[in-house]
């Protein structure tokens, strides 16, 4: 599972909170903890590049669809 899920949502956070911690816990971050995790700085602005570009490609694709069409 991946970082948010159990930072939003809970589901298996009991058992990622001490690892978390222990890999993550000397880094920087800007969210509250929630759930006993807290993502980083550098995994939030990934996580967010990956979307938006997802995003993108997504627009992109029915953007040149509709144009073939016509």
């Amino acid at each position: 599972m991946a970082w948010w899920i159990p930072y939003f949502f809970g589901f298996g956070a009991e058992e990622k909170a001490e690892r978390y911690q222990t890999m993550f816990g000397n880094t920087h971050s800007f969210l509250p903890v929630m759930h006993g995790n807290v993502p980083n700085t550098l995994h939030t602005i990934f996580h967010v590049t990956l979307f938006l570009c997802i995003l993108l490609t997504i627009y992109i694709s029915f953007r040149d669809r509709k144009r073939t069409r016509s």
